[in-house]
Parts: structure tokens; sequence; C-alpha cells
């Protein structure tokens, strides 16, 4: 597994997101009492930095599952084509078929 899937996971889970609202409250909860970070700058820049991280893996993610779908689609397509033409086969031998049953 790499590290964008299992970045992935991990932050679509509930204790990520536990952790997540247990962090911002301590956070502030000391920024209150201890007057640390009273305009809320850093905190401001953990949660973006966090933020543009996740967002660089999740496109990541996204553009791995555009390009296995495309592949996907590619087979498919190759598969329908080579079915149509089977298919296309097979009626010309049921013509051929049923001209000589119409001939006799």
């Amino acid at each position: 597994m790499d590290l964008a899937t299992t970045y992935a996971k991990l932050r679509g889970s509930s204790g990520f997101l536990i952790g997540l609202v247990s962090f911002v409250v301590i956070w502030l909860t000391a920024s209150i009492i201890t007057g640390f970070d009273r305009d809320h700058g850093l905190i401001n820049l953990s949660l973006s930095a966090e933020s543009s991280i996740s967002l660089a893996f999740f496109a990541m993610l996204q553009e791995r599952t555009d390009a296995r779908m495309h592949a996907q689609m590619e087979m498919m397509s190759q598969i329908l084509k080579k079915m149509n033409e089977r298919d296309e086969k097979m009626l010309e031998i049921v013509e051929d078929i049923q001209e000589e049953v119409d001939g006799d």
C-alpha cells in the first residue's frame, strides 16, 4: 500500500476526526488560558498545511483512479469491438445458411 492510499484511509477514519477535533479544542483552550497564539495564526497555519497536504494526496489518488478507469474503458471498448466483429461473422454465416435453405 502506498502513502497516498494510507493517508486517505487514515484521514477518512473516525479516529482522525476525533484526533483533529481534540487537537483544535486543546489548542484553543491552551491559547485562551496561556495567551499563546492569541490571533490563532499558528493553528490556522497548521490546519491549512494539513489541508494542502491532504489535497495533494487526494489529487494523486484521483489521477490514479482516472488512469485505471481509462484503461478499463479502453479494454471494454476492445472487447465490444471484438464481440461486434464476431456477431457480424455469425450473422453472415446465418444469412449464408438461410440463402442455402431458401435456394433448395
